[in-house]
């Protein structure tokens, strides 16, 4: 997880618990505040769990231009390698004539030289 990922899931965890505070304090007595500190509080679990749960996502293998996830046995791809590089987006590339897209930055990647070619306005 990058730096700037990090420190804005961190601020939401605290946010989060501030909600929860607060709406704790409505709790007595009023079912919707007891809701709301549920909610709040599970969302605190998962905005939690999802900091602990990236720190060990596997890295991408690269290989012929793209970027391919495995997991055991199984392999997730083709991934586009600029998306990964720039802003740790996992972005699947698309089949598109004789190659691959990137929906997002329309990376190509020439399936039979494996070449790729960028967008210049991306």
């Amino acid at each position: 997880m990058n730096e700037k990922t990090q420190s804005f899931l961190s601020e939401m965890v605290k946010v989060v618990a501030r909600i929860a505070d607060e709406v704790d304090n409505l709790k007595h007595g009023d079912t919707l505040g007891g809701r709301l500190a549920d909610d709040a509080s599970h969302l605190e679990s998962q905005l939690s769990d999802a900091i602990r749960d990236e720190g060990s996502l596997k890295k991408p293998i690269f290989e012929g231009n793209q970027y391919f996830f495995v997991d055991g046995e199984k392999r997730e791809g083709p991934y586009c390698t600029k998306c990964w590089d720039e802003d740790k987006l996992p972005i699947r590339l698309h089949a598109w004539n004789t190659g691959l897209n990137c929906p997002r930055c329309q990376t190509f990647v020439s399936r039979e030289e494996g070449s790729v070619s960028y967008n210049q306005n991306s």
